[in-house]
């Protein structure tokens, strides 16, 4: 189960990261985690799921101390789940270390920020029509570059992160406002490797299947 080392971020061990690595139940946490807490129901309608699938992903989720039952909430037909952990570190030393770890936290990783993708390009295409314009104002979609060493580029990911952090939780008294806007933050900075670009297998090899 993920165990949390500052009392913030908490880390996970190869068993509990096996069993997120599964793109519905990493859509799932990802959806308690921007929206709230919300029945099984409600999540298959959001996902495009049956509940019986939600369900079932949501107690192996729960299992792994990933989500839980919202106490008080709900009834024996209906239950509500919400996030159970705070931050938490996927890829670490330890699991990169194994090639199961990294398998695994690929897959993590790589549901994750197609989540995040899809949102940010919902807001994209009709963040004009769904909100007013001071809030898209407000909003920033930007693409950064430049040239940093190694211990530059930790420096940056650890001072912004740990500013978006304090700010998040320092938000956290507007809560339940009814002008309060629910708020995704992504962060990506990373060394971009200079690779061939990958043959397309249209043109350059025969392919299988209906077109």
């Amino acid at each position: 189960m993920p165990v949390a080392d500052d009392g913030r971020r908490a880390s996970v061990d190869l068993p509990s990261l096996k069993a997120l690595a599964h793109p519905l139940r990493v859509a799932l946490l990802h959806a308690l985690t921007t929206h709230g807490a919300q029945t099984a129901s409600a999540l298959g309608a959001r996902l495009g799921e049956s509940s019986g699938s939600t369900s079932y992903h949501l107690r192996q989720l729960e299992r792994a101390g990933f989500v839980r039952e919202v106490e008080g909430r709900g009834t024996a037909r209906e239950r509500w789940w919400e996030r159970a952990v705070g931050d938490v570190d996927v890829w670490t030393p330890e699991l990169a270390a194994m090639q199961e770890g990294r398998a695994a936290a690929a897959a993590v990783l790589g549901a994750w920020s197609a989540e995040g993708t899809r949102l940010l390009q919902e807001f994209i295409d009709h963040g004009e029509d769904d909100f007013a314009p001071e809030v898209n104002d407000a909003a920033r979609v930007a693409t950064l570059h430049g040239h940093l060493a190694v211990d530059e580029l930790r420096a940056l990911t650890r001072d912004v992160e740990a500013l978006i952090a304090e700010r998040l939780a320092a938000s956290r008294t507007h809560e339940g406002d009814e002008d309060a806007l629910r708020v995704l933050v992504q962060l990506h900075a990373f060394p971009v490797a200079d690779r061939a670009p990958a043959a397309s297998p249209a043109r350059d090899a025969p392919t299988r299947g209906a077109p």
